[in-house]
């Protein structure tokens, strides 16, 4: 049974992919809204696949040594963003001034470090990665559900089948975690995009 790893560099969009999985009733590791959880993140270095199989979770920066994992099952959604745009995010949530100067410098960084990160990513999984954009997830919610859905129901054979016994209500509550809205960094956080109203009943359950 596989563990879908939701990967990507901070303020990219992989909380909104956790939300929209978990909203179809996927489990997931850590608690929402940000689905990060300590226990979790400790036992990310001591082959999850053991302890997340059938179950969704994070894995930031995951070119890093210390975030390193040991190839498995995995399925795994790797996120990428405008790099001026993450920046001005990552900028706004590190409490640091949003200049020119300071944009430039962190969309440098997020740059040379997203195709490190993709490759260890797919190094992981085995090439069983599959890629989207920020600006499609907020601005295209109904079309990246759906792209979501096929991704996990090509891999999926019996791992999934309870969740995923149909392909569009499944597209359609992931869609329904998200409010469409424009990509661009706004002064209100992007996580204004995800539903409020949207329980998550099933956090933590076995497949």
């Amino acid at each position: 049974m596989s563990t879908i790893l939701v990967c990507g560099l901070g303020r990219c969009g992989t909380t909104a992919v956790m939300s929209m999985l978990s909203a179809a009733g996927i489990p997931t590791i850590g608690r929402a809204p940000s689905f990060e959880d300590a226990e979790a993140l400790s036992l990310i270095k001591h082959k999850p696949q053991l302890h997340f199989r059938g179950k969704a979770m994070k894995w930031l920066d995951c070119h890093r040594p210390e975030n390193g994992i040991v190839p498995g099952n995995y399925l795994t959604i790797f996120i990428k963003r405008d790099h001026a745009e993450q920046a001005k995010s990552m900028l706004r949530f590190l409490g640091t001034p949003v200049n020119r100067a300071n944009i430039r410098a962190m969309a440098s960084s997020i740059r040379h470090d997203e195709p490190l990160a993709e490759k260890q990513a797919a190094y992981a999984s085995h090439n069983r990665l599959w890629c989207i954009t920020f600006d499609e997830l907020i601005n295209k919610p109904i079309k990246i559900s759906g792209e979501i859905t096929d991704f996990l129901f090509r891999f999926s054979s019996r791992n999934y089948d309870r969740v995923l016994q149909n392909r569009y209500q499944t597209a359609a509550k992931m869609q329904s975690a998200i409010h469409s809205r424009r990509p661009t960094s706004l002064e209100t956080p992007w996580e204004d995009t995800l539903n409020p109203i949207l329980g998550f009943a099933n956090h933590g359950a076995a497949l």
